[in-house]
C-alpha cells in the first residue's frame, strides 16, 4: 500500500468535519441499540402480561356469547373494563361500508 500526503486545506477541514459527524453517527449508533434492547425487553414483559391477562379473560369467556369477542381490556377510573363487540354486526357494517366505497 502506498500513502500519499496530500497538501490541501479545504480537503483537511472537509475530513475533519467527516471525522466529527462519523463520530456522532457512532455514538447515536450506540443508543438505538440500546434503546432496542429495552424495547426487546420491555416487549417481552408485555407478552408475559398478555398471558397472565388472558388466563383471567379466558374464565370471564362463558360471559360472551357465540359470535361475540373480547375486543379490549383497559383501565377506567382505576377500575378494569372490557369492552365486547359483536362479530356478526361488524361483519354487517363492513359489507355496507365497502357497498358504499363502490357506489
Amino acid at each position: 500500500m502506498i500513502k500519499v500526503q496530500v497538501a490541501n486545506s479545504k480537503l483537511v477541514d472537509i475530513l475533519k468535519k467527516r471525522e466529527v459527524i462519523h463520530t456522532e453517527i457512532g455514538s447515536i449508533m450506540e443508543q438505538l441499540m440500546k434503546l432496542d434492547k429495552d424495547r426487546t425487553k420491555l416487549g417481552y414483559k408485555m407478552d408475559k402480561l398478555k398471558e397472565k391477562t388472558k388466563v383471567i379473560m379466558d374464565k370471564l369467556s362463558p360471559e360472551v356469547a357465540e359470535f361475540e369477542m373480547i375486543s379490549r381490556i383497559f383501565l377506567e377510573g382505576g377500575e378494569a373494563y372490557y369492552e365486547i363487540i359483536d362479530l356478526v354486526e361488524e361483519y354487517k357494517q363492513a359489507l355496507r361500508d365497502k357497498a358504499k366505497e363502490s357506489k
